[in-house]
């Protein structure tokens, strides 16, 4: 199947608003996100959240000194729909 011209158009529009939106919410967010931001973000509860940390269901989520940490460019980037492989969160967390 051939793309049209406006099918094309209308795919680079919605990656830049995609990009734009990406951006605007990474400058509002911390780099290293918790429990809390999670929780807003997602939409969901405190304990929904806690249970997807356990299950490594959030890719680069990290217990530190008994607090769950999660990288929030690997964040934005799983939420936003990119699939990233474990080498690009090991890179990104600098393993």
């Amino acid at each position: 199947m051939i793309k049209s011209d406006s099918s094309i158009e209308i795919s680079l529009t919605v990656e830049k608003l995609l990009r734009e939106q990406i951006e605007e919410t990474r400058r509002k967010l911390p780099f290293s996100l918790k429990v809390i931001h999670l929780k807003d973000l997602l939409g969901i509860g405190e304990t929904k959240v806690y249970e997807a940390l356990q299950k490594d269901v959030i890719p680069g989520a990290r217990k530190i000194n008994h607090s769950w940490r999660v990288p929030r460019d690997v964040f934005l980037a799983w939420w936003y729909g990119y699939k990233l492989c474990k080498d690009d969160i090991d890179f990104i967390l600098d393993k």
